[in-house]
């Protein structure tokens, strides 16, 4: 039986991977805590110490711990370690799952940033919609804007990081030319 694993591509360490190219920097954002919620989501923002509402597609979220809406009653909050969540069902009607190992996240911010939007997305850089959730480069994600014009974030399925971050580097080079990257 031949082994098929020596022909795969290498996983990269996404841990420090930066892209940096024409006004664009792309890098991992490492120690996020991610938590689904389903349900009752005022409540579950309530309890994060979520004080804004739910950012959607290209929508902009300020300061931390905030909220990234994903579906009619389903959202993302976002913070650092030791939120106070709770996984399971909560009295107050929603359900809470942690998704901080199932999710990748990439910071992307630019002038050029635009360009990679266009590239991976069906949507309009320029016209937010109400729901975070996209299709990117041909995978599910959440994308979303930073506290900052020119600066978002995506989050995709960890399995599907490295073929993202190749994605990236491709799309860059492409259209961006020159630079710097490393992973």
């Amino acid at each position: 039986m031949r082994e098929l694993v020596r022909s795969w591509s290498a996983i990269p360490d996404l841990s420090e991977a930066e892209i940096e190219r024409d006004g664009l920097r792309i890098r991992s954002c490492a120690g996020l805590e991610q938590w689904m919620v389903s349900g009752n989501d005022a409540a579950a923002c309530r309890a994060a110490g979520v004080t804004t509402p739910a950012a959607g597609a290209l929508g902009v979220v300020r300061g931390a711990p905030y909220a990234v809406r994903v579906g009619r009653d389903r959202i993302l909050l976002v913070g650092q370690p030791a939120m106070p969540v709770e996984a399971g069902w909560s009295a107050d009607g929603y359900l809470a799952s942690n998704m901080s190992a199932g999710l990748h996240v990439f910071d992307m911010q630019g002038d050029r940033v635009e360009d990679i939007v266009r590239r991976a997305c069906v949507i309009d850089p320029r016209a937010p919609g109400p729901c975070a959730a996209v299709t990117f480069a041909g995978v599910t994600a959440v994308l979303y804007g930073l506290e900052q014009p020119g600066r978002l974030r995506l989050h995709v399925d960890r399995g599907l990081a490295a073929y993202v971050w190749t994605w990236l580097g491709t799309a860059c080079g492409m259209f961006l030319g020159g630079g710097i990257a490393r992973a």
